[in-house]
């Protein structure tokens, strides 16, 4: 859907009702786009909500302190 800047200034809030719903708006200025809105996803994320979804390989690294340390006080080839 297209609107100028005209026309969204007067319907604002339902514009933001349209994009809530999934609808992509543009705004145009002498017919062309200057912006785009879009809804924000309401997906929100609750402490634990991840559980179960991270897997780890069955492969084990195990490095000593000598290895550990070289890797963070190497330099890194480009």
């Amino acid at each position: 859907m297209s609107f100028s800047v005209h026309e969204a200034k007067g319907q604002l809030s339902r514009l933001l009702s349209l994009a809530e719903s999934g609808e992509q708006i543009e705004i145009t200025r002498h017919g062309k786009v200057v912006a785009v809105v879009t809804g924000v996803s309401s997906t929100t994320r609750r402490p634990g909500s991840g559980i179960g979804t991270v897997h780890y390989s069955d492969q084990s690294f195990e490095l000593t302190d000598d290895e550990i340390e070289t890797m963070f006080h190497s330099e890194i080839d480009t």
